[in-house]
């Protein structure tokens, strides 16, 4: 079955035929199969504080109030009918720790203190059984679409002639949906399927409308100390932003860009530039504010000029604010805050040269059509970020760069076999053990997204921080879209059209699911109709419907 995500434009083929156990991601088996395996492997273990409990069932969790924070687990056990000799259990068993993780009607959670909470999403589930058109493609895609934060469209594969539809909608659409006819039905979900998408993330409740990009054509203040911005420093923040979002800025950012979001829900909105100086040496800025339409794409990029100081006026201590102008340009992604549009660029780190502490910031790169690898290159000139590492020598993984590293997601020589995320040290390379500087090459499917973090502390040695070169490459890219034969990742631009669906079976008129909450207490019980129907060989088992004491939530 193959499976592909419309938001994400990215799939995965699972196709046992094409089994290969190095191309293997993951195994999906029954659960006695994996209890069996567990069993067995604890009889290999022969540890004596190892026990296995045969039919045996928890009564209650009680829980001591002292410093000990002992719990008290009460046991009850089922007669032992069979002529096996087997252990006699425990009445109790005592543990300081104990771990709910036994699904969403979790008795552990039921029966003891362990706190948690519940979400309603406000949506309803839609499932019915539908006829697809294969004229043109075999039917064997597994769908899903997130149209807007409003609706989400699931299509799993029957047979050659038939997909199960899951169409989670909101309780106020729910009505609409299903006084629609059969005809009106299909035709509405083909134009959903079709259409274009409103909201880049639609779990996003702060999703923007509205972005808006500062770009320094000069930024010169006081530089830092010891990686800290002691004297001049700039701020940006947007209404509704945790001011802690955007870095505070100090030094040279010549040509530096960010971008600030927005939220859609909430008027007024409002960004602020802050300009704090003392009296102490020069200073000069000039930047080019512009506000973005996130609905509206635009390649015209018609930024205002901002404010423009010369270091020739008199040096006083000051705060300076200004308001916006309204422009177009191109919007970034959600949570990145730099956003690079070319297939080959440069990317560097605030106040080149001496970067600054406690900096966590996301840059985004916008994915090339038919590339499926990107290439990271530095010069060792260009490129010094602490690490625990020997000198100057590179520094590649989690143990040399654990306090101040630039992320590339599966980074490698080739992009393949082991990868690595975190790079630091006195040269970029896809190993520690280089004397000279390497390209970092990764695969990686889904967005470009780099990751910069530094602590607090101050690298009196390896303080240049990065100047990298990126390029999107389209080489061996051929790999990346055989998913259909083996079991690997596809290209994540290789466009997969959605499904067209050509009726809905009339014995399988659809009814609206209601879903217990996320966290489920064991108490309350759901009464499940089903109804089966034999169609071309496949059975159907059909909620007709669901009835629950809980909160509705569809994922």
């Amino acid at each position: 079955m193959y499976v592909w995500s419309d938001y994400y434009q990215n799939g995965i083929n699972f196709h046992n035929d094409a089994y290969s156990i190095d191309k293997t991601m993951c195994y999906i088996l029954e659960n006695h199969r994996m209890l069996q395996a567990l069993y067995r492997r604890i009889n290999e273990l022969e540890n004596p504080l190892q026990k296995v409990l045969y039919k045996t069932s928890v009564i209650d969790i009680q829980q001591t109030t002292d410093a000990t924070s002992v719990m008290t687990i009460n046991l009850k056990t089922i007669e032992n009918t069979e002529n096996v000799e087997k252990p006699n259990p425990p009445r109790t068993i005592q543990t300081r720790l104990l771990i709910g993780c036994d699904g969403f009607k979790s008795i552990v959670r039921s029966k003891s203190t362990l706190p948690y909470f519940e979400m309603d999403l406000e949506q309803m589930g839609i499932v019915s059984t539908l006829e697809i058109d294969s004229s043109n493609q075999t039917n064997q895609m597994a769908y899903q679409r997130f149209v807007d934060d409003k609706l989400v469209i699931g299509l799993l594969p029957l047979d050659e002639n038939h997909s199960s539809l899951v169409l989670s909608v909101q309780k106020n659409d729910l009505s609409d949906w299903m006084s629609l006819t059969d005809e009106d039905f299909v035709e509405k979900l083909n134009n959903v399927l079709t259409r274009e998408i409103n909201v880049r993330n639609p779990l996003d409740k702060l999703a923007s409308v509205l972005n808006l990009t500062s770009v320094t054509q000069e930024f010169q203040i006081d530089p830092p100390i010891e990686g800290n911005c002691i004297g001049d420093k700039f701020t940006a923040t947007a209404s509704g932003m945790t001011p802690t979002v955007t870095p505070i800025l100090c030094g040279n950012n010549r040509n530096q860009h960010m971008y600030l979001s927005l939220p859609a829900n909430q008027e007024p909105r409002s960004v602020s530039i802050v300009f704090e100086t003392n009296a102490i040496g020069d200073y000069r800025f000039h930047l080019k504010i512009t506000q973005i339409d996130c609905r509206v794409r635009q390649s015209s990029l018609t930024p205002n000029l901002f404010s423009s100081v010369s270091s020739s006026v008199p040096r006083e201590s000051r705060t300076i604010y200004q308001k916006i102008p309204y422009q177009l340009t191109f919007a970034a992604p959600t949570g990145c805050l730099q956003y690079f549009t070319q297939p080959i660029g440069t990317i560097e780190s605030f106040n080149f040269g001496h970067y600054l502490n406690n900096l966590d910031y996301a840059i985004c790169i916008e994915r090339q059509p038919d590339t499926c690898r990107v290439i990271y290159s530095s010069t060792d000139t260009n490129f010094g970020i602490e690490s625990s590492q020997t000198g100057t020598m590179p520094g590649v993984g989690d143990q040399l760069c654990a306090n101040d590293y630039l992320l590339l997601v599966g980074g490698s020589k080739n992009g393949e076999g082991i990868t690595k995320d975190r790079y630091c040290g006195g040269k970029l390379a896809h190993s520690s053990l280089e004397t000279t500087e390497t390209p970092v090459i990764t695969k990686a499917n889904g967005p470009i997204v780099i990751r910069f973090h530094s602590d607090q502390n101050f690298g009196a040695t390896l303080k240049e921080g990065f100047r990298v070169k990126y390029e999107q490459s389209p080489t061996d890219c051929a790999v990346a879209n055989t998913a259909l034969t083996d079991n690997q990742l596809t290209n994540p631009n290789s466009f997969n059209p959605p499904p067209v669906v050509t009726a809905m079976l009339k014995s399988d008129k659809s009814q609206p699911i209601k879903l217990a909450s996320i966290f489920e207490d064991e108490s309350r019980k759901n009464n499940e109709k089903y109804e089966s129907k034999q169609i071309n060989g496949y059975h159907f088992n059909k909620i007709r419907s669901i009835r629950s004491n809980g909160k509705r939530l569809i994922f």
